[in-house]
Protein backbone atom coordinates (compact mmCIF):
# COMPACT_ATOMS: atom_id res chain seq x y z
CA UNK A 1 0.00 0.00 0.00
CA UNK A 2 2.82 2.38 0.90
CA UNK A 3 2.57 5.42 3.17
CA UNK A 4 -0.07 7.13 5.26
CA UNK A 5 -3.51 7.07 3.77
CA UNK A 6 -2.95 4.28 1.30
CA UNK A 7 -6.25 2.61 0.59
CA UNK A 8 -8.47 5.46 1.82
CA UNK A 9 -11.77 5.49 0.02
CA UNK A 10 -15.08 7.36 -0.38
CA UNK A 11 -15.93 9.16 -3.61
CA UNK A 12 -17.71 12.16 -2.11
CA UNK A 13 -20.73 11.78 -4.44
CA UNK A 14 -24.33 10.92 -3.60
CA UNK A 15 -25.69 9.00 -0.64
CA UNK A 16 -23.12 6.71 0.90
CA UNK A 17 -23.66 4.17 3.70
CA UNK A 18 -21.43 4.58 6.76
CA UNK A 19 -20.29 0.99 6.33
CA UNK A 20 -18.49 2.01 3.13
CA UNK A 21 -16.50 4.81 4.79
CA UNK A 22 -13.43 4.73 6.97
CA UNK A 23 -14.01 6.24 10.39
CA UNK A 24 -12.11 7.32 13.47
CA UNK A 25 -13.71 6.70 16.85
CA UNK A 26 -12.51 8.84 19.74
CA UNK A 27 -13.67 6.20 22.23
CA UNK A 28 -11.38 3.67 20.61
CA UNK A 29 -8.48 6.15 20.61
CA UNK A 30 -9.03 6.87 24.30
CA UNK A 31 -9.26 3.19 25.14
CA UNK A 32 -5.85 2.63 23.56
CA UNK A 33 -4.42 5.81 25.17
CA UNK A 34 -3.59 7.29 21.77
CA UNK A 35 -4.59 10.83 22.80
CA UNK A 36 -2.16 10.75 25.74
CA UNK A 37 0.87 10.32 23.44
CA UNK A 38 1.16 14.05 22.74
CA UNK A 39 3.65 15.00 20.06
CA UNK A 40 4.23 11.39 18.98
CA UNK A 41 3.99 10.51 15.28
CA UNK A 42 1.67 7.51 15.11
CA UNK A 43 0.16 5.31 12.43
CA UNK A 44 -3.42 4.09 12.67
CA UNK A 45 -4.39 1.11 10.54
CA UNK A 46 -7.77 -0.13 9.37
CA UNK A 47 -8.05 -3.87 8.84
CA UNK A 48 -10.44 -6.28 7.17
CA UNK A 49 -10.22 -10.01 7.77
CA UNK A 50 -6.90 -9.47 9.52
CA UNK A 51 -5.30 -7.53 6.65
CA UNK A 52 -4.53 -3.80 6.47
CA UNK A 53 -6.73 -1.96 3.99
CA UNK A 54 -5.72 1.62 4.84
CA UNK A 55 -3.56 3.69 7.17
CA UNK A 56 -3.37 7.25 8.44
CA UNK A 57 -0.82 9.36 10.29
CA UNK A 58 -1.81 10.85 13.66
CA UNK A 59 -0.06 13.32 15.95
CA UNK A 60 -1.95 13.91 19.24
CA UNK A 61 -1.81 17.52 20.47
CA UNK A 62 -3.14 19.25 23.58
CA UNK A 63 -6.59 19.99 22.16
CA UNK A 64 -6.59 18.37 18.74
CA UNK A 65 -5.46 15.43 16.67
CA UNK A 66 -3.36 16.26 13.62
CA UNK A 67 -4.16 13.90 10.74
CA UNK A 68 -2.11 13.32 7.61
CA UNK A 69 -3.27 11.00 4.83
CA UNK A 70 -3.82 10.53 1.12
CA UNK A 71 -7.33 10.95 -0.24
CA UNK A 72 -8.10 10.87 -3.94
CA UNK A 73 -4.34 10.91 -4.54
CA UNK A 74 -3.93 14.19 -2.64
CA UNK A 75 -1.95 14.68 0.56
CA UNK A 76 -4.22 16.06 3.30
CA UNK A 77 -3.00 17.44 6.63
CA UNK A 78 -5.78 18.65 8.90
CA UNK A 79 -6.45 19.15 12.64
CA UNK A 80 -9.42 17.49 14.31
CA UNK A 81 -10.28 19.29 17.55
CA UNK A 82 -11.89 17.70 20.58
CA UNK A 83 -13.44 18.80 23.85
CA UNK A 84 -14.40 17.24 27.16
CA UNK A 85 -17.73 16.93 28.95
CA UNK A 86 -18.82 15.56 32.31
CA UNK A 87 -20.82 12.33 32.26
CA UNK A 88 -22.10 9.94 34.89
CA UNK A 89 -18.96 7.89 34.23
CA UNK A 90 -16.47 10.78 34.54
CA UNK A 91 -14.93 13.01 31.86
CA UNK A 92 -15.29 12.03 28.23
CA UNK A 93 -13.68 13.45 25.12
CA UNK A 94 -15.64 14.18 21.96
CA UNK A 95 -14.55 15.14 18.48
CA UNK A 96 -15.72 18.50 17.19
CA UNK A 97 -16.97 18.09 13.64
CA UNK A 98 -14.86 20.36 11.39
CA UNK A 99 -17.96 21.38 9.43
CA UNK A 100 -20.80 21.88 11.95
CA UNK A 101 -18.78 22.06 15.22
CA UNK A 102 -21.11 19.58 16.93
CA UNK A 103 -19.73 17.01 19.36
CA UNK A 104 -19.54 13.46 18.07
CA UNK A 105 -17.75 10.22 18.86
CA UNK A 106 -17.27 9.18 15.22
CA UNK A 107 -15.95 11.04 12.19
CA UNK A 108 -16.16 9.55 8.70
CA UNK A 109 -14.01 10.04 5.62
CA UNK A 110 -15.91 10.85 2.44
CA UNK A 111 -14.05 12.49 -0.39
CA UNK A 112 -11.07 14.36 1.10
CA UNK A 113 -12.10 15.16 4.67
CA UNK A 114 -13.43 13.68 7.90
CA UNK A 115 -16.76 14.94 9.22
CA UNK A 116 -19.78 13.72 11.15
CA UNK A 117 -22.36 11.48 9.52
CA UNK A 118 -24.92 14.24 9.01
CA UNK A 119 -22.49 16.71 7.43
CA UNK A 120 -21.39 14.06 4.94
CA UNK A 121 -25.01 13.05 4.27
CA UNK A 122 -24.29 9.43 5.14
CA UNK A 123 -26.90 6.83 5.89
CA UNK A 124 -26.86 3.23 7.05
CA UNK A 125 -26.72 0.29 4.64
CA UNK A 126 -28.87 -1.59 7.11
CA UNK A 127 -31.55 1.08 6.83
CA UNK A 128 -31.47 0.79 3.05
CA UNK A 129 -32.05 -2.94 3.42
CA UNK A 130 -34.71 -3.14 6.08
CA UNK A 131 -35.84 0.14 7.60
CA UNK A 132 -34.82 3.59 8.78
CA UNK A 133 -31.91 3.52 11.23
CA UNK A 134 -32.10 7.29 11.68
CA UNK A 135 -35.57 6.96 13.23
CA UNK A 136 -34.25 4.92 16.14
CA UNK A 137 -31.29 7.22 16.74
CA UNK A 138 -33.55 10.31 16.70
CA UNK A 139 -36.01 8.75 19.14
CA UNK A 140 -33.22 7.64 21.48
CA UNK A 141 -31.67 11.11 21.39
CA UNK A 142 -35.04 12.66 22.32
CA UNK A 143 -35.31 10.36 25.34
CA UNK A 144 -31.80 11.28 26.43
CA UNK A 145 -32.65 14.99 26.21
CA UNK A 146 -35.64 14.39 28.47
CA UNK A 147 -33.36 12.58 30.92
CA UNK A 148 -30.65 15.28 30.57
CA UNK A 149 -27.87 12.88 29.60
CA UNK A 150 -25.54 12.66 26.58
CA UNK A 151 -26.70 10.17 23.97
CA UNK A 152 -24.11 7.48 23.28
CA UNK A 153 -25.17 4.47 21.17
CA UNK A 154 -22.54 2.36 22.94
CA UNK A 155 -23.84 3.07 26.46
CA UNK A 156 -26.81 1.37 28.15
CA UNK A 157 -29.77 3.34 29.46
CA UNK A 158 -28.60 5.52 32.40
CA UNK A 159 -29.34 3.69 35.67
CA UNK A 160 -30.40 6.83 37.50
CA UNK A 161 -33.39 9.12 37.12
CA UNK A 162 -33.21 12.91 36.91
CA UNK A 163 -33.92 14.84 40.08
CA UNK A 164 -37.64 15.56 40.39
CA UNK A 165 -38.79 12.89 37.93
CA UNK A 166 -41.30 10.36 39.25
CA UNK A 167 -40.11 6.77 39.36
CA UNK A 168 -42.98 5.57 37.15
CA UNK A 169 -42.14 8.19 34.53
CA UNK A 170 -38.51 7.14 34.58
CA UNK A 171 -39.45 3.46 34.25
CA UNK A 172 -41.68 4.29 31.26
CA UNK A 173 -38.82 6.09 29.51
CA UNK A 174 -36.41 3.28 30.40
CA UNK A 175 -38.71 0.63 28.90
CA UNK A 176 -39.15 2.69 25.73
CA UNK A 177 -35.38 3.25 25.45
CA UNK A 178 -34.62 -0.47 25.75
CA UNK A 179 -37.29 -1.31 23.16
CA UNK A 180 -35.91 1.19 20.63
CA UNK A 181 -32.29 0.21 21.30
CA UNK A 182 -33.10 -3.47 20.77
CA UNK A 183 -34.87 -2.77 17.47
CA UNK A 184 -32.00 -0.51 16.35
CA UNK A 185 -29.43 -3.20 17.13
CA UNK A 186 -31.41 -5.90 15.33
CA UNK A 187 -31.74 -3.65 12.30
CA UNK A 188 -28.02 -2.90 12.25
CA UNK A 189 -27.09 -6.58 12.58
CA UNK A 190 -29.40 -7.46 9.69
CA UNK A 191 -27.73 -4.91 7.45
CA UNK A 192 -24.22 -5.74 8.61
CA UNK A 193 -24.71 -9.43 7.85
CA UNK A 194 -25.91 -8.57 4.36
CA UNK A 195 -22.71 -6.68 3.49
CA UNK A 196 -20.19 -8.54 5.64
CA UNK A 197 -18.62 -10.38 2.73
CA UNK A 198 -18.72 -7.43 0.36
CA UNK A 199 -15.18 -6.01 -0.17
CA UNK A 200 -14.67 -2.28 0.42
CA UNK A 201 -14.11 0.08 -2.48
CA UNK A 202 -10.41 0.92 -2.61
CA UNK A 203 -9.20 3.89 -4.61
Amino acid sequence: MGGYGSGLYGDGKGKTPVERCLSIDIRQLQKQNVLDLKGKILTWNWTKNGENVASIGMIPKENHLLLTYLANKERITTPIYYEESETGYGERKWFTCPFCSKKCALLYLKGKYFACRKCHGLNYKSSQLSGDMDYYHDQLMKLCKILKVEYDPMDPFPPWKPKGMHQKTYEKHAARYRELAEKRDRLFITGAKAILDRPPKII
